[in-house]
């Protein structure tokens, strides 16, 4: 019994917590498995192997049987939760009925002002239907209200979670699977209905603006709830750049402090813990209900009522295991929000305070005072751990984000349980609202400290972090944790085996592989981009009318720069591209005066740059599209624009390998060719976007060989 009892055990017993991470890893990975990704395969293979072979030496097999159990289950829940997302294919015009919800965001653009709505309780042609995101081109910002009942016609674009590596996260988020775009005129107010939540929002951001003004305002508003549409870009630009914008983001800061303020006048009311208990489940559940089910709301109020549990019964509490729980019952219920980011740093944010923190102030207790020490260890921990999120959600850190917080956090954890009881007060007693005066000169003074550190020097602009050197991150912070309970030895082998691993992946990405004759196309809702890669190696852009789908693009397909940049459509942004993707040729029928790049080509004659020769193929005065040539394959982009029956016809007589007609799907029955591709589904189309999502081609043997890069 003594030698059991001394045996020196790897982990601490934590089914729930490991559980939690063999969920969401399995979640994370799945697509990329099933889509024959080598990097992830290789690590996730070395993983598994990894803790199979540790739970047979120890004969763990309970916990083995159960960490794979739940992994192959978290394989298949990713497929569950993509299928609930998506919508129906709808070809044509649609007849759509529905709600306007009260998250509204009006775009002053300088060509095209629009609304940018969440549809709810949708009708479409009659039958109810998921959540539409809506955008409604207009020169007004209070034409529609929420709550309006609107009817119109309009062409349904399908949204696709996951488009070049990248998550669709306000999609997932608003349960809005179709989008489209409609002007004012076309539509139709029918009645105004507002859902209980909706109601109260909206009376509170009411109440705050009266009282603290509109930019104080909606500050306030988007620390109560997460809604951070009405902050004005330089207030959100001045958080973020500070490092408090998690200030903004309801998250388990805010839930600790409404828990202490709760369980503060329970107890001077003298409360019988159970009922305490009760009260508090409500209050939380009712919370999260108004915050809109938000991951990190739901993390931090789970844990919350987990400890409030454990206090009643007199349980041990158990931080890690609570933290897994809570991320299985948040997995469970939303399959994909394992994706969200701010799923992710809301976890590894109190994971590295749990995990990190500890070793961390045992370290600077060598060299500050225990307080200061264990202050910096929680904060740096933090940091540290949300550090590759930050990298790819945000792209620029500031330095001294670690002081800021010292300085906010501790005048916010006042700030915000005074404005919450203040704002229920004036909801109550209206007369009382020059109470919350006081709070718009709090948040006035988070504002200046945010201004003076967002325009200070030490700001430096982030790459994008690799998710496996993140990854080996995470596992060398755990193996020196105290959670990994070896000896300093073992922790050193398995430390140094992290850093050889990392070195591995490392010099597999940095591998250039041989180029091959592809095509990629590249969507963002109604814009495209089309991307060329020649035998050699050599690159071509025909069109890019989006910045974001530019950007994920090259992203994708690890690109600092593009040899060669095809202008065809007016909507094409040209100086935007040159500048910020290192473009070295720009061939289009106009000449850019101001840019030595600047090529000028002229209609209907043959040329060449590089590995591609091309042409602008015109008929008259009409411009019909772009014919493009390279590795004795050619391809034909149609101009987007209204073609006569005769032009279409005459195109058609030519041989093309590809042909791309963009929203002008019905023109794909003119051409004869061994590949179509468009935006919208139609049966002369061989892939769409709509459909397939974004596709990459690659010529094998004189074959297109098509595969799905989403």
């Amino acid at each position: 019994m003594e030698e059991k009892t001394t045996q020196k055990k790897i982990f601490n017993s934590r089914p729930l917590f490991y559980g939690f991470l063999a969920l969401m890893l399995a979640v994370c990975v799945s697509r990329y498995l099933f889509a024959g990704n080598v990097k992830y395969i290789v690590f996730i293979a070395i993983v598994l192997i990894s803790f199979l072979v540790y739970c047979l030496i120890f004969k763990r097999y309970k916990i083995l049987v159960f960490i794979f159990a739940v992994f192959l289950f978290g394989l298949g829940w990713f497929f569950v939760g993509h299928a609930g997302f998506a919508g129906k294919l709808y070809s044509g015009t649609c007849q759509i009925v529905g709600r306007i919800g009260d998250d509204i965001k009006y775009v002053d653009g300088s060509y095209n002002s629009r609304i940018e709505i969440v549809l709810k309780d949708v009708k479409i042609n009659g039958s109810k239907d998921k959540n539409i995101a809506l955008s409604v081109r207009c020169d007004k910002q209070n034409i529609l209200q929420a709550g309006d009942v609107v009817s119109f016609e309009a062409k349904l674009t399908n949204v696709h979670l996951f488009e070049l590596g990248s998550f669709n996260l306000t999609a997932y988020r608003d349960k809005t699977p179709y989008s489209c775009t409609v002007d004012v005129s076309k539509i139709s107010v029918v009645d105004n209905k507002l859902s209980a939540d909706e109601k109260f929002r909206l009376k509170v951001k009411e109440t705050l603006y009266d009282a603290m003004g509109k930019e104080s305002g909606a500050v306030a508003y988007a620390v109560l709830f997460g809604d951070k549409n009405d902050v004005e870009t330089d207030v959100k630009n001045n958080y973020k750049m500070s490092g408090i914008i998690h200030l903004l983001t309801v998250s388990g800061l805010h839930i600790t402090f409404l828990i202490s303020l709760i369980g503060f006048v329970l107890n001077k009311c003298k409360i019988k813990r159970w009922l305490n208990f009760a009260i508090c489940v409500v209050f939380l559940g009712i919370y999260a209900w108004l915050c809109g089910w938000s991951p990190s709301v739901l993390r931090a109020g789970i844990m919350g009522i987990v400890l409030l549990f454990t206090s009643v019964t007199g349980k041990w509490y158990d931080n890690l295991s609570s933290m897994g729980f809570a991320g299985i019952i948040i997995i469970l219920a939303f399959p994909l929000s394992a994706l969200d980011n701010g799923f992710l740093m809301s976890f590894f944010c109190v994971g590295g305070i749990f995990i990190v923190a500890p070793w961390l102030s045992k370290l600077l207790r060598k060299i500050l005072p225990k307080f200061a020490a264990e202050s910096f260890a929680i904060s740096l921990s933090a940091q540290i751990m949300i550090l590759p999120f930050m990298a790819t959600f945000f792209s620029e850190i500031n330095l001294l984000s670690f002081f800021v917080n010292l300085i906010v956090v501790p005048f916010f954890a006042v700030l915000y349980p005074l404005l919450f009881v203040f704002v229920l007060l004036c909801l109550a007693l209206p007369f009382l609202s020059f109470l919350l005066k006081g709070c718009a000169l709090g948040f006035g003074f988070i504002d200046k400290v945010a201004e003076f550190f967002a325009s200070t020097k030490l700001i430096v602009k982030s790459q994008p972090i690799d998710i496996f050197i993140s990854l080996f991150l995470f596992l060398f912070l755990f193996f020196m944790a105290r959670q990994f309970m070896v000896s300093k030895k073992v922790k050193a082998v398995c430390c140094s085996g992290v850093f050889a691993l990392c070195g591995i992946f490392m010099g597999i990405s940095a591998i250039q592989m041989q180029a091959r004759t592809s095509v990629l196309f590249c969507s963002w809702y109604d814009s495209s981009s089309i991307l060329l890669t020649s035998k050699s190696g050599q690159t071509a852009l025909v069109d890019a009318t989006s910045y974001q789908s530019l950007y994920r693009l090259l992203q994708n397909e690890r690109l600092v720069s593009v040899d060669n940049y095809f202008l065809l459509n007016d909507s094409t942004i040209n100086q935007t591209v040159s500048d910020e993707f290192s473009v070295n040729n720009i061939i289009s029928l106009k000449e850019f005066a101001d840019n030595e790049k600047s090529y000028l080509a002229e209609k209907n004659k043959i040329s060449s740059v590089g590995d591609f020769s091309f042409q602008y193929v015109s008929s008259g005065s009409q411009l019909l599209g772009l014919e493009i040539v390279f590795d004795n394959f050619n391809l034909f982009v149609l101009y987007d624009d209204y073609l006569s029956e005769s032009e279409l016809l005459k195109l058609g007589e030519k041989s093309f390998d590809m042909v791309f007609v963009g929203e002008n799907s019905h023109y794909s029955k003119y051409f004869d060719s061994r590949s179509v591709y468009g935006l919208y589904e139609n049966e002369n189309v061989d892939y769409n976007y709509n459909e397939n999502g974004n596709m990459k081609c690659v010529l094998k043997e004189n074959e297109l060989a098509w595969r799905c890069l989403d």
